[in-house]
């Protein structure tokens, strides 16, 4: 029993470079790139995407919709106004 003392860290350390050597491999069809170019290019585009959204005004406010607004500045105004207070 005590000539396998340690054989699991070695299984482990194996098993690791397996892992790195999949994640590091290029992918066929995406031109040279592996998973993890991949995961950063999917988390830019999405953190963008959420970064645009949260830049969208929420006061935005389609007039058109509104029954008895105009489409005059005057009457803009008097519903902004009455819409702050």
């Amino acid at each position: 029993m005590n000539n396998q003392r340690g054989f699991g860290a070695v299984e482990y350390i194996i098993g690791l470079v397996f892992f790195a050597m999949a994640i590091l491999a290029p992918l066929p069809g995406e031109d040279g790139k592996n998973v993890v170019d991949l995961l950063v290019e999917g988390v830019k585009k999405n953190h963008a995407s959420y970064m645009y959204a949260q830049s969208l005004s929420h006061m935005q406010v389609d007039e058109s919709v509104i029954p008895g607004v105009s489409s005059d500045n005057n009457e803009s105004a008097k519903l902004l106004t009455y819409e702050e207070n």
